[in-house]
């Protein structure tokens, strides 16, 4: 009898929990497919019904406008209907009333998008004033929501049906992989689901930027585990598994990246929002999703059957309350500094904790380069000057500062790996640095709003005097306290040993770190020269000589078993070693040409030194400390005052002739270049194969700052040395191994490049540096004719289709103004500076242009600031004046020929790291 009843309950189990078999799972899947496939109808008619819905709003905005266009984009399909449905068995009969029901809701959304098209095609808007259109799209919301909601009822019923079944005896590595990855689709699919499109886009209603961050440190945390233990499973699962981790990163970092993009200029509308949602349902469908049901198709080696996962539905709103953004700048909350003692430990530091260590180090360098490249902009127009007596105007374009707010979270999640007694003073010290870097960035806005409505034509510059005289206090704040934090991180890193001191990465990190050092001693010195609180420095050279000629002798002791992989590998750890050595020789030179500098001159070389040692802590084998930049000094500025000269002093002004040893024939002619025009005096060389031109020319203008008269001095050259073009390899076509790039292309599209050998090439060109791109590069694109305007705002190599549709939409009009455009271009290129990236603005041109005074100043400031300028020349040779502009911006002068454009384009882009 006890045998009897124990069969039964067997016999029952059996029934309650059938075994997943492929068969089932293929019938279960089957229902996904459909789903997948319908799901996918819907994003394209709702993405087309986004569309309708702006066209609309621009035809009622400008009466003039009256047509419209539309196209309902939906094919629906019986296939996957069939399989679902006829295909599958039993399961499919069970499942009868919920796949009608979905199809009903879909034919529903169907219908409606038709609707639109023979609306459209009627031509009924001309007669109901629109009204017809924006009434279809109201009907269609509800059904949008209801499409979803029947989805998602019957994925409930087929879940419900696999939970019934279960696998026998799974291989438990296949088992914790599919766990991993559910884990994070269910955290990005509820994240997905709580946002929605807001058509209505003109208008900010507001963003979820809270919950996104919360659900990037969640899933960061996530990652950080899943990448410690890889389970062993078979290929090609294994394969999948990796490449799901791999866009899961990349789904984070694009959050992240739409996190920082929130800024003030985002906050005027919901557009930043909608662009967010739709690359979120991107990424998700077509990454993540997209390896997950891959890699299901590969489980069965594991005995493990598991359901795919479907896409996101999306959703739409018409929204109609704008969340108004507060433009007054709150001053930052200072908290009062906690110093902590550490005990000196007898174990080498752990990599978790270093990264930590790095990672705050990391957040201070970014808050520095911010605060750099706000100076820049400040300067550049004016904002730092010491009085506005005689401003009339004033013109601020840095309307879109960027925060690192992703990274300040990065940071403060790394603070779990501190030691206890350091946390909280360690956290409050990089909170009050980003509360000082919040309060620059509202400023700025205030900066911003306080030109843009010419606020100052009525209320003076009395409030703008004020912002200036904050900023000094909050980028002198910056700095101290962020000196103060590294100091305690450096405590903390020295507190333990190096687990072998005879390493070769330990040896070469401490002579690196002390040729730094001495580097920074120096530093230190010109910073009091230049704040005024030393006027007669002295410059004591013998120690830091000392230190570099050992780094460098001692090269191949010191790196001893580290393998060179030679100096074009970006991942060579040489190459810093060595560049931190020719760095710091350069470096000696500086406080020899004092008189002539200026203090961003010797942070931008010494910042340059930091980097590369930075780069060989990220490339070491062993945890070591990074260092962090130094900032550039606010320094107050007089207003520019031009001096009234008499005839005899213009008359007085001679050129300054340049003598050769054979006393050679002189004779006055007239030179000319554009924008400078002077009378000077030519030397002929006597000897018959030369003729060499050396003339200083100097401008008719003088320049009073503070009662000190400066010239400047134009050197104008016969001979003009192009670049030679670069030999092209089997390596030239890639960018791997070199330094981030941060492009602006300057393009002439006056009427006089529509020639092939112009434009077109150019065009040509452009795309194929485009295709070569990673996803760490950016381009933009600015072109002039009449006026300057960005058909493409800087865009990350990700989106190579993006920038390819902007450089085809290229041509040529009207006439040319390189002084707009470079003014422009410079504008762009600081936005999204990258330090020790690749800062560069390519102008490309067929005509010859003549810059003004201030644009030349312009150009000089940002190539000192790390932007340089290269100059392309279509047509024929280029001139003396241009090689003068590209020298200025100490970039390259290439005559481009069809030969030649493509190898010149692409080695633009190639700059060591």
């Amino acid at each position: 009898m006890q045998k009897f009843s124990f069969l039964c309950f067997i016999f029952l189990s059996m029934n309650v929990f059938a075994q997943v078999t492929p068969s089932t799972q293929k019938a279960l899947n089957n229902q996904m497919a459909f789903i997948n496939q319908s799901t996918k109808e819907v994003q394209s008619m709702v993405k087309s019904f986004q569309d309708f819905y702006q066209s609309l709003n621009s035809a009622k905005k400008d009466k003039r406008r009256t047509w419209l266009s539309y196209k309902c984009p939906s094919q629906l399909d019986a296939y996957y209907y069939e399989q679902a449905q006829d295909k599958s068995g039993s399961i499919g009969t069970q499942l009868k009333t919920q796949s009608e029901k979905f199809r009903k809701a879909l034919e529903t959304v169907d219908e409606k998008c038709k609707a639109i098209e023979v609306y459209v095609r009627l031509k009924d808007y001309e007669k109901d004033n629109l009204e017809g259109g924006f009434k279809l799209i109201s009907d269609i919301q509800p059904l949008v929501l209801d499409f979803r909601k029947v989805k998602e009822e019957y994925e409930s019923k087929i879940q419900e049906i696999y939970q019934k079944s279960k696998t026998l005896s799974p291989n438990p590595a296949y088992v914790q992989c599919e766990k991993n990855m559910r884990t994070i689709l269910e955290k990005d699919k509820k994240l997905i689901n709580s946002l929605t499109c807001n058509f209505n886009e003109d208008i900010h209603t507001g963003w979820a930027k809270e919950e996104i961050q919360k659900n990037i440190n969640e899933i960061d945390i996530l990652l950080e585990e899943i990448q410690k233990n890889t389970p062993k499973i078979s290929y090609p699962a294994s394969s999948y598994y990796s490449s799901f981790v791999s866009c899961a990163l990349d789904f984070q970092k694009n959050k992240k990246y739409t996190i920082d993009q929130y800024n003030f200029e985002a906050q005027q509308s919901d557009k930043h929002a909608n662009d967010a949602y739709w690359s979120y349902i991107n990424y998700y469908d077509g990454c993540i999703a997209s390896f997950f049901n891959l890699f299901v198709d590969f489980t069965e080696a594991g005995n493990l059957f598991p359901l795919k996962v479907t896409n996101i539905a999306p959703t739409f709103e018409i929204k109609n309350q704008s969340v108004i953004v507060d433009s007054k700048a709150k001053f930052f909350q200072d908290i009062p500094y906690q110093a902590f003692e550490v005990k000196t430990q007898n174990s080498a530091i752990s990599p978790a904790l270093n990264n930590s260590l790095n990672k705050y180090i990391d957040f201070i360098n970014e808050g520095i380069r911010l605060c750099n490249n706000l100076l820049r902009s400040l300067a550049n127009q004016d904002v730092t000057l010491t009085n506005f007596d005689d401003k009339k105007t004033f013109y601020y374009y840095n309307k879109d500062l960027q925060l690192p707010q992703t990274l300040f979270q990065e940071t403060l999640l790394a603070n779990r790996n501190l030691p206890e007694n350091t946390k909280k003073s360690i956290s409050s010290q990089a909170e009050v640095l980003f509360s000082i870097l919040k309060e620059m960035s509202e400023l700025n806005q205030e900066v911003y709003l306080f030109a843009s409505k010419k606020t100052f034509q009525a209320q003076g510059f009395k409030r703008l005097e004020e912002i200036r005289d904050r900023y000094k206090i909050l980028y002198e704040t910056f700095d101290k306290y962020k000196e103060r934090l590294f100091l305690d991180l450096k405590k903390i890193f020295d507190s333990y040993k190096f687990a072998d001191a005879q390493n070769s990465w330990t040896k070469s990190y401490l002579v690196i770190s002390e040729v730094v050092q001495d580097d920074k001693d120096l530093l230190l010195i010109a910073k009091k020269y230049f704040k005024g609180e030393e006027s007669n420095p002295i410059f004591n050279t013998d120690k830091l000589n000392t230190s570099m000629r050992s780094l460098i002798a001692n090269e191949f002791t010191n790196m001893k078993g580290i393998e060179r992989i030679g100096r074009n590998h970006g991942l060579c750890p040489y190459n810093p070693y060595e560049d931190v050595g020719t760095y710091s020789q350069q470096f000696m030179e500086y406080p020899k040409r004092l008189n002539n500098s200026k203090y961003e001159d010797f942070t931008y070389k010494y910042n340059s030194i930091v980097y590369e040692k930075n780069r060989f802590v990220d490339l070491a084998k062993i945890p070591l400390l990074k260092e962090p930049l130094e900032m550039d000094l606010f320094l107050l500025k007089e207003p520019y005052k031009r001096e009234t000269r008499t005839q005899t002093q213009v008359q007085n002004t001679q050129p300054t002739i340049t003598k050769t040893e054979d006393k050679p024939q002189t004779k006055t002619e007239k030179v000319e270049t554009k924008g400078v025009e002077a009378e000077s005096t030519k030397v002929i060389a006597k000897k018959e194969k030369i003729d060499t031109v050396k003339v200083e020319v100097i401008k008719k203008e003088t320049v009073i700052v503070k009662e000190t008269v400066i010239r400047d001095t134009v050197y104008i050259r016969d001979t003009i040395y192009l670049e030679k073009p670069p030999p092209v390899t089997k390596d030239f076509y890639t960018l791997e191994g070199y330094a981030p790039n941060n492009l602006v292309l300057l393009l002439d599209v006056s009427s006089s490049m529509n020639a092939p050998d112009r434009l077109p090439l150019l065009q040509t060109s452009a795309k194929k540096l485009v295709s070569l791109f990673r996803e760490e590069d950016e381009i933009a694109i600015v072109v002039y004719s009449g006026t300057a305007q960005v058909i493409l705002p800087s865009t990350s190599g990700k989106e190579k289709a993006k920038i390819i549709k902007a450089i085809e939409s290229l041509e040529p009009r009207g006439k040319t103004d390189a002084n707009a455009g470079l003014t422009l271009a410079y504008k762009v290129a600081n936005q999204k500076f990258k330090y020790a990236g690749n800062n560069k603005i390519i102008l490309a041109s067929d005509g010859e242009f003549g810059l003004r005074p201030v644009v030349m100043d312009l150009i000089g400031q940002n190539a000192n600031a790390g932007i340089s300028l290269t100059i392309f020349k279509f047509g024929e040779k280029p001139t003396p004046s241009l090689k003068q502009i590209s020298d200025k911006g100490k970039g390259n002068l290439v005559s481009i020929t069809s030969q030649n454009a493509e190898a010149f384009m692409i080695n633009e882009a190639k700059k060591k790291k």
